[in-house]
């Protein structure tokens, strides 16, 4: 039985994750590139492999087309924390995308086994414990969210009323500008609760507010959706 996975979201959105990867790298410092770039460079085609090969997903694991994808990942997750150093606001922001790529292509193969193929189940959702809060402008607050397993991510919410600790949960997206800051990702509504870390899935409108923000980053990056 094949399965259209040239429109499974879950596929769509590490294409996304790829091709912003693609576009920001130049913009990293040039040692960075060198030793991220053999990496980089293949990943497109690999996600492309995996997108038009119109198998299910647990025989597309069996045929070891999510293994490159996984490892390109964990690799990219790897780097993150000198990257984290990086200070020039265009360096910040190419790490965020090295960040997203890793963050979600190293967890693909759970997504697709696991999940359904919707946008809610193509990105990372997790709960986080909110470390830090600052108002940066009016009804505009940056917040420090301790993800656990994934580490701090920084998010810049519209959301009144968030307090430092407070258990919160989040979607990893694709990092963008919001009022001179770089999110990292969204508050969302999830049912129920869990400890920082434990897996996430955006409900109500939450599950649409996911699906914009994706579709947008796609269109951006002349993925098609």
């Amino acid at each position: 039985m094949s399965h259209d996975t040239s429109s499974d979201p879950r596929i769509v959105v590490a294409e996304v994750a790829a091709a912003g990867l693609a576009k920001h790298l130049p913009q990293l410092p040039r040692q960075h590139q060198r030793e991220l770039q053999p990496v980089v460079g293949p990943l497109r085609q690999h996600v492309a492999t995996l997108r038009y090969s119109f198998l299910p997903p647990r025989q597309a694991a069996e045929q070891g087309l999510l293994d490159p994808i996984e490892s390109a990942g964990a690799s990219l997750l790897r780097s993150w924390d000198e990257l984290s150093r990086l200070q020039k606001p265009s360096e910040r922001m190419a790490a965020s995308w090295v960040r997203f790529a890793g963050v979600t292509l190293a967890g693909l193969r759970r997504r697709l086994l696991e999940g359904e193929p919707r946008f809610s189940h193509s990105i990372e959702a997790v709960w986080g414990s909110v470390a830090h809060v600052e108002s940066i402008a009016e009804r505009l607050w940056r917040l420090k969210i301790d993800a656990g397993r994934l580490g701090k991510f920084t998010v810049v919410t519209n959301l009144p009323g968030v307090s430092s600790g407070d258990v919160r949960a989040f979607a990893v997206l694709p990092p963008r500008r919001i009022g001179g800051e770089i999110s990292q990702g969204m508050l969302i509504e999830a049912e129920g609760e869990g400890e920082p870390g434990a897996p996430a899935l955006p409900v109500g409108r939450s599950e649409g507010e996911v699906e914009a923000a994706l579709r947008e980053a796609a269109r951006e990056l002349g993925v098609r959706v």
